[in-house]
């Protein structure tokens, strides 16, 4: 039997190794979003994720400039030091492990026969690294938020600003905001902020996919400012969820906003709720009412009928 030599085995994994990274080479050709990274000197404050790295989006430039479409990236969130630690060092709390280019799908698929609508606009997917629902404005870690970065809303701010300087974002007539799921609260949330961003000669609408979060609490369980109880004490016949639990801790003090996220609410909502109930303007089921953009509204039914 033959024997490899040491240097012959060499030589054989290196050439497997390059194949290999051929081949991801040559399908990354195939992706059509190219990322652009956020440049910490002209995006301060803000522009970090969970970590501290650089947010960034990726972009595919259209044949249609007066027509945008902007995607925020969906991946569930975090509320406890042990659920955003967890995160920390991901793709979902670090931009370091991103792909150089992504393929655009739905409504930022660049093939006409799938997308005819809106496969010649410049499309943009905003990946998802903070934990917030890119809604946080905490440019600054501290203790308080356990040494990590929840500037979502930041983020996407120093994004557009980017678009609107490199790409004419701003000299649009049509910007569509879209997102699931978390992608999709974010969508609710920051259109009006982006409908004012670009200034009322450009039309900015919604189409948030799975993003009614929190729905009202259901008839003869907690006041209707509260999410429904959770699942553990529904079944148990009992009332509750962290939240309502928090609230009668507080005992009328003020729940602490640690991602920031007050100053993006609806100060029409704020206005109609008491100082200690701020956080009620942060679920869709009172905020909805607010947002003054065009939205088209994707999301599973919730109701007394639903079983």
């Amino acid at each position: 039997m033959e024997i490899i030599s040491t240097t012959s085995l060499y030589r054989l994994v290196v050439t497997l190794l390059l194949v290999f990274l051929g081949s991801i080479k040559a399908n990354d050709n195939d992706h059509d979003m190219t990322y652009v990274g956020l440049a910490e000197s002209i995006t301060s404050p803000g522009g970090f994720c969970l970590d501290g790295s650089m947010a960034g989006y990726y972009i595919r430039t259209g044949s249609n400039p007066s027509l945008f479409v902007i995607h925020l990236r969906g991946g569930g969130g975090c509320q406890t030091e042990e659920e955003c630690l967890a995160r920390n060092g991901t793709s979902k709390g670090s931009s370091l492990l991103w792909k150089n280019s992504i393929l655009g799908d739905r409504l930022l698929d660049g093939n006409c026969a799938t997308n005819p609508d809106f496969c010649d606009a410049t499309a943009v997917h905003v990946p998802y690294c903070t934990g917030d629902a890119h809604l946080g404005n905490n440019t600054e870690a501290s203790e308080e938020t356990w040494g990590l970065y929840f500037d979502g809303h930041a983020n996407f701010a120093a994004i557009v600003k980017n678009l609107i300087t490199e790409y004419g974002l701003g000299d649009a007539d049509n910007v569509l905001l879209t997102g699931g799921s978390a992608g999709s609260v974010g969508a609710y949330f920051n259109v009006d902020w982006l409908a004012d961003r670009l200034g009322p000669e450009i039309d900015v609408k919604g189409a948030p996919n799975a993003g009614w979060y929190t729905p009202g609490s259901l008839p003869n369980d907690l006041p209707d400012i509260f999410a429904p109880s959770d699942y553990e004490r529904f079944v148990a016949g009992d009332k509750g969820n962290p939240i309502y639990d928090q609230f009668l801790l507080l005992n009328g003090a003020i729940l602490p906003d640690r991602i920031k996220v007050k100053d993006l609410l609806s100060s029409d909502c704020l206005a109609n709720f008491a100082p200690n109930k701020w956080w009620a303007c942060a679920s869709l089921d009172v905020a909805y009412r607010y947002i003054k953009s065009p939205l088209f509204n994707v999301h599973s039914q919730y109701g007394k009928f639903c079983t």
